[in-house]
């Protein structure tokens, strides 16, 4: 049989050039290659699940063996949603060295995380957007402090209940947050 018959071995060659010519992290490389083979078609069977599992003795979380490890079962676009974890992880971990900075007193931190919240107003980000109003809370910056507030309020309303308890300790002025969010 000639080798065009084979078109997965084909598939499994692109994927083997995609890793070998990706940039980044061993993490970055194998997810590059599995969507190379995702977009060229995948698994004959269908598309359904898909994982990635990295490995090395004693570097995962508190001295772990697993780096990684992103198992999807029974999704509609398995490679996909593994790429929407990765970038969920990696703003995740960029976000946590802001605050860090922040923390620290770096020049400039809290602007680079007003920045950075700016396209994440999803629920995976309430703790920073929380951390960044109590921020301009405790600096007595309550025009910031409102706005970050509302924000929280916005993308999940059930965190009145935290901002009506922050509001006991005297934290923050909730009158003006539930005012300004229609409560």
């Amino acid at each position: 049989m000639s080798r065009q018959h084979f078109g997965w071995l084909q598939d499994i060659e692109n994927m083997a050039e995609t890793f070998e010519n990706t940039k980044g992290s061993l993490i970055d490389r194998l997810y590059a290659a599995l969507r190379a083979g995702d977009d060229a078609g995948g698994d004959a069977r269908g598309k359904q699940s898909a994982r990635l599992l990295v490995k090395k003795r004693g570097e995962g979380m508190y001295g772990s063996d697993t780096v990684i490890d992103i198992p999807i079962v029974d999704h509609e676009e398995p490679v996909r949603e593994m790429g929407r974890i990765l970038r969920v992880g990696k703003n995740i971990r960029e976000g946590s060295q802001l605050y860090e900075a922040v923390e620290r007193g770096a020049p400039r931190a809290l602007a680079k995380l007003e920045r950075f919240l700016e396209d994440k107003e999803d629920r995976v980000y309430i703790d920073f957007w929380t951390t960044i109003a109590g921020i301009f809370s405790q600096k007595k910056m309550e025009k910031e402090a409102i706005y970050y507030y509302q924000k929280v309020l916005q993308i999940s309303p059930k965190m009145v209940n935290l901002l009506k308890q922050k509001a006991k300790t005297g934290d923050l002025r909730l009158e003006a947050i539930l005012k300004r969010h229609g409560d």
